[in-house]
């Protein structure tokens, strides 16, 4: 074992916290120890988020001081006998020897409950979301390598289900290499060009006439579903430099729609990221004006799980956008943890019903209820209410039934190309 004089070169120089070559000296001492105790260890793998848009925003003094006070805050809840390391910029690490799956249990939503308070920071208020994986000798590990491979890959696989935590498991090898490889070449192609952007139509329904597009990123040249390539992008971050993309391309197409006569409205997906960006809506407020089209009428989605992750950080930036002219729309809605009632908080002017609800409405009561009792009460709070995933003429008319006022869906055509609407 490393011996406790060895020296800064097993700390970290800013936090001060083992790194990485002392973390696994003590992985090695500790699996030892529970071999011949017959005792089980856990490693957790814990990414905080957003290091990078903070760093961007608000500039590295700020993004060191947030470090800083973040393994502050974390030893502070930890055992005695636990290790927390600093792995690199925004990684860290928990080894906890002597565990139980309940108490790996409890230390992770001690953890969840204790970051849920905001950073002060040079005058700032800043939030951070937690993504933990959990690798246990010797359950699913037996070595000090296994573990820390195996902590990692169940936090990127936290990160691309959108969870808090996540245990890892033997399948998640080669889905991390699938993903490795999606990262690589999404990657180039933002930065390329080689990524496409198609637009769906939105229809009033009771005039029956387009009101709006919503645009959606395609890449089409490597065939890989935005299925797949989303959750890759939320996983390591290039969901921030794909929804600048997504904001050039729009607002690009909008200046071509602008200049011939057609100002429908726009939507654009914001992602978690985001709306934890607090110079989000300021940086949109720039590409409009670069591009030419303030006054345009643009809609920023956000999913109500986004939202809810992290509320007051959320709601701030909405609140900017809102009050820079820009509509927000809630949109999957009825799939997450919340319900409208959290919605008297957010400056939203409008809803998207899931299309897990409307597809197939008109042989299901039980969704013909939700999606009734949804658009009733989301009028209450004056809201428009869109409907994704319409398929059918009979779905149509249930939803005309239901006072549903806008539709989204194959009935009235895939996601094209911008130049078609013009």
């Amino acid at each position: 074992m490393v011996s406790s004089d060895a020296g800064d070169s097993f700390y970290d120089e800013m936090t001060g916290l083992p790194n990485r070559v002392l973390l696994i000296d003590r992985i090695k001492h500790e699996i030892r120890v529970a071999e011949r105790n017959r005792t089980s260890l856990a490693l957790l793998h814990i990414d905080p988020f957003p290091f990078s848009d903070i760093n961007s925003a608000l500039g590295f003094d700020v993004g060191d001081e947030l470090l800083v006070q973040f393994s502050e805050r974390l030893q502070a809840i930890v055992r005695r006998a636990d290790t927390v390391a600093h792995l690199s910029s925004d990684e860290f690490a928990l080894l906890m020897p002597t565990v139980s799956e309940e108490l790996v249990q409890t230390v992770t939503a001690k953890l969840l409950t204790c970051f849920e308070e905001p950073f002060k920071v040079k005058g700032e208020s800043i939030f951070l979301g937690l993504n933990m994986g959990i690798a246990t000798y010797p359950l699913n590990c037996a070595t000090p390598e296994e573990m820390m491979r195996g902590a990692m890959v169940a936090v990127k696989d936290a990160k691309a289900r959108k969870e808090n935590v996540v245990n890892y498991s033997g399948h998640m090898n080669q889905q991390a290499s699938e993903n490795l490889q999606i990262f690589g070449a999404l990657r180039k192609a933002i930065h390329s060009g080689s990524l496409e952007l198609n637009f769906q139509p939105q229809i009033d329904i009771r005039s029956e006439k387009m009101v709006a597009v919503e645009a959606l990123a395609r890449w089409g040249r490597a065939n890989i579903s935005p299925l797949k390539f989303i959750p890759v992008a939320e996983t390591t971050g290039l969901i921030c430099d794909l929804t600048e993309w997504m904001l050039d391309a729009s607002l690009k197409q909008a200046a071509d729609w602008k200049r011939k006569g057609v100002e429908h409205g726009l939507s654009v997906n914001i992602s978690t990221r985001d709306l934890l960006n607090p110079k989000f809506a300021s940086s949109v407020q720039k590409k409009v004006d670069e591009y030419g089209v303030s006054g345009y009428p643009l809609t920023f989605e956000v999913t109500e799980n986004s939202v809810m992750q992290h509320v007051n950080h959320a709601v701030k930036t909405l609140h900017q956008l809102n009050q820079a002219g820009f509509r927000i729309s809630i949109d999957n809605f009825g799939t997450g943890y919340s319900s409208l009632a959290y919605l008297k908080n957010i400056p939203a002017d409008e809803l998207k019903i899931d299309r897990s609800f409307v597809i197939g409405l008109y042989n299901s009561p039980a969704n013909q209820k939700l999606v009734r009792a949804i658009t009733s009460l989301a009028h209450e709070f004056e809201l428009t209410v869109v409907a994704e995933g319409v398929e059918t003429p009979e779905d149509l008319e249930l939803l005309k039934l239901y006072e549903c006022d806008v539709a989204q869906g194959f009935l009235f055509g895939e996601a094209v190309a911008g130049g078609q609407f013009s």
